[in-house]
């Protein structure tokens, strides 16, 4: 039954990301399964982005734009209204799909016919434009990369998250998963938007989450994260230019109620939304360690919005953390506010991120490749030999 399936990837572009975009829809043409199209949304309608579009001269790629950029949430929510499959997903425009992507999600449904959603384990890129020159033309595959594709029980996860007992990534996810229109279309109903945060990605994976009571997962890579010069995620962490304009004219329901600079007082925010009349109850087993150290780790990365991430993680411990617990995280917050103790830590995740990058590999010396494409097209094969 789930050959007659019909897939979307969905691809929400911007100005001067052309060069990155085309590798994206190759990515998708390229597949062997005939059921795929790729829907392109140009966010202010840019014309070199339709020109790239128009340049493939391709039936299964539907184009939409708008007429003025949007802020990502509304854009992304914008380019899924076009969406009329039975599943389908959301990559970056410098990401791809990997040459065995509609071959796994195949399998899956073939094992799990009701499957509703169907996650992997996706290799990371960095295009050899990437804004740190160690950093570019690596890769990673993550996971064990065995193929295997298991179901999974969503309830015990998400109580896990909202403890902060264990990553957001074991969520469910629809930015590079694969999840069903109609469960989605059913959320948007109840919900109003599946994108309602600044984050987009981050709060959906927890919406997912809220909805669904089991998931499939893939041990493989079906998609390739790409991060290049114009990536979003890398120029709000180097606190760019281009970082800066991602938060720029935000719509008041997008405005974020605790610091933005942290995913971690974000993720918070965004359980306290979900939970609503329940929050309390899903963080009464938190580990508060695990959040504190979490958010003074993004403080130490960002020099420049330390304090602000700082002043967040008390704002959240005076409100729902027990008294006695704050006196010990308040003093732990001032002992790194310290000058030597900032300047240690901030040593020793610097070294830590080195060491791990140690563990990538170099495209060009295992694949001959200095683009996501190639790497998309030779990553599964080496998988598998």
């Amino acid at each position: 039954m789930s050959e007659f399936r019909k897939f979307q990837i969905v691809i929400p572009t911007v100005k001067g990301r052309e060069k990155y975009l085309y590798d994206a829809i190759s990515s998708v043409l390229n597949q062997e399964y005939p059921e795929v199209e790729v829907i392109v949304s140009n966010n202010g309608a840019d014309p070199a982005i339709k020109k790239c579009v128009e340049s493939f001269n391709s039936k299964r790629i539907i184009y939409a734009e708008t007429p003025t950029q949007l802020a990502m949430a509304e854009h992304w929510e914008f380019a899924i209204s076009h969406v009329t499959s039975d599943f389908f997903t959301i990559i970056g425009d410098d990401d791809a799909l990997t040459s065995s992507c509609m071959e796994y999600v195949l399998q899956a449904l073939q094992l799990h016919p009701n499957a509703l959603c169907i996650t992997h384990s996706p290799a990371q890129y960095f295009w050899p434009d990437y804004i740190v020159k160690e950093h570019q033309n690596l890769y990673i595959m993550h996971g064990g990369n065995t193929g295997e594709i298991k179901e999974i029980q969503t309830k015990k996860i998400f109580k896990k998250v909202c403890e902060f007992r264990e990553h957001y990534g074991s969520l469910p996810f629809l930015y590079h998963g694969f999840v069903s229109t109609n469960l989605v279309r059913k959320i948007q109903k109840i919900e109003g938007r599946i994108f309602a945060r600044i984050a987009p990605d981050v709060y959906s994976d927890l919406l997912l989450a809220h909805y669904l009571e089991s998931f499939v997962s893939i041990d493989a890579p079906l998609t390739i994260g790409g991060q290049g010069a114009k990536s979003n995620g890398a120029n709000v962490f180097k606190e760019t230019k281009e970082g800066k304009i991602f938060f720029n004219n935000l719509p008041e329901f997008l405005e974020p109620k605790r610091p933005a600079a942290s995913i971690y007082l974000q993720l918070f925010e965004y359980i306290e939304k979900i939970k609503k009349q329940d929050f309390s109850t899903a963080i009464s087993n938190i580990s508060w360690r695990n959040f504190v150290f979490r958010c003074i780790q993004e403080a130490v990365k960002s020099k420049s919005k330390s304090q602000v991430i700082l002043q967040g993680v008390k704002d959240v411990l005076k409100q729902h953390c027990p008294i006695y617990k704050q006196i010990f995280f308040f003093t732990i917050i001032k002992l790194v506010n310290t000058k030597f103790t900032f300047s240690f830590l901030r040593y020793l995740l610097e070294k830590n991120e080195v060491r791990n990058f140690y563990k990538w590999d170099n495209a060009r010396a295992d694949f001959s490749a200095s683009s996501i494409f190639a790497v998309a097209w030779a990553i599964n094969k080496r998988m598998k030999n």
